[in-house]
């Protein structure tokens, strides 16, 4: 049946999902860790402004009518006469985006308090969907409980990730990890999904009528910049590859090797840190791919002006790097 495998990232205890075997992905995966591995150099969303919209006053919106969901106050002006930095911890404290949202959009005072603090949030989920120095290892669902990697895991983490290797016993390639999605922060879906969480139907279809022409156009993009060309470091083993080493070698091998222009940081990094017992990956390369020396390891991606800075410590690994990954190109598409 052959084996499956899937990248996991241990600190986040996320994984991308099961991705099948080895080798019916690994030579088109660059774009499932290239993006969560860059190191932002700014903000990762636009400004607030261009995301919630400033009120303008005397401005209508047109909404559909608010369902009561409780009785009506007998002072409803209490909040917000309150001071400004007694709302925003008071929004600080709510759980979630919905209830966040259904404040924020109930008067003109609380949106301009609200719209800030529901960028924040928005800005901490855009960040955290990143890997960049986190620990991350592709495993192979043969993978047994007593031959995980060295030095990778603390002894509570092995236990909560494993237990005796039994039929019924949980290994690292079963621990129910949360799924992330590999698409780019999407600001409005995240925005839609905190108002239904928890929200009766009605009362998420009438704050959505409201937010609609308080939401900017710029809700879909993140400002995350893919430094070109760029450094990829092992931040563990204190090891990096230039990215103009692998654009040398696509020159040189575009006309004899078919689909080496597919070659990316992402898929050096899959080849380095694959971890199994067992070396069944349904590819030709008949190295051991399958005990992945940077399995485990931290990583991110930088622009190349920081090889002017870097210090003695870091060693280039570059041809290394290249001469493993031609092999492995070599043996599925070499001529």
């Amino acid at each position: 049946m052959g084996q499956y495998w899937k990248v996991v990232n241990i600190d986040k205890r996320r994984t991308f999902g099961g991705r099948g075997k080895l080798g019916e992905w690994l030579f088109t995966a660059d774009n499932i860790l290239e993006p969560c591995m860059v190191v932002a150099s700014g903000p990762l969303l636009p400004e607030c402004d261009k995301i919630f919209l400033p009120y303008e006053p005397g401005r209508r919106l047109r909404c559909s009518v608010f369902p009561q969901t409780a009785p009506p106050s007998s002072n409803p002006n209490t909040l917000v006469n309150l001071p400004a930095e007694t709302v925003i911890e008071i929004c600080s404290h709510l759980d979630g985006l919905g209830d966040l949202l259904v404040l924020s959009v109930s008067c003109q005072v609380l949106w301009e308090i609200g719209r800030h603090e529901l960028y924040r949030r928005l800005a901490r989920m855009a960040a955290d969907r990143l890997w960049a120095g986190d620990r991350i290892i592709c495993v192979g669902d043969y993978l047994q409980n007593d031959d995980l990697p060295e030095n990778v895991f603390t002894p509570e983490e092995e236990a909560d990730f494993t237990c005796d290797d039994d039929e019924d016993q949980p290994t690292l390639y079963t621990f129910p990890f949360e799924i992330q999605k590999r698409d780019n922060f999407d600001v409005a879906l995240a925005l839609w999904h905190g108002l239904r969480k928890g929200l009766g139907r009605h009362v998420h279809h009438s704050i959505q009528s409201v937010l609609y022409p308080l939401i900017g156009d710029e809700t879909t993009q993140d400002n995350l910049t893919r430094p070109q060309p760029g450094v990829l470091r092992n931040l563990s083993k204190r090891q990096y590859v230039r990215e103009s080493a692998l654009f040398e070698l696509i020159a040189r091998r575009k006309d004899t090797m078919p689909r080496i222009q597919d070659i990316r940081l992402g898929n050096i990094v899959l080849s380095r840190i694959c971890f199994s017992s067992d070396p069944s990956v349904s590819m030709r390369y008949e190295g051991d791919i399958h005990r992945g020396v940077w399995a485990g390891d931290r990583f991110d991606i930088v622009a190349s002006e920081w090889l002017e800075e870097v210090d003695e410590g870091w060693m280039d690994i570059s041809d290394e790097a290249m001469v493993e990954i031609e092999a492995i190109w070599e043996s599925e598409y070499g001529r």
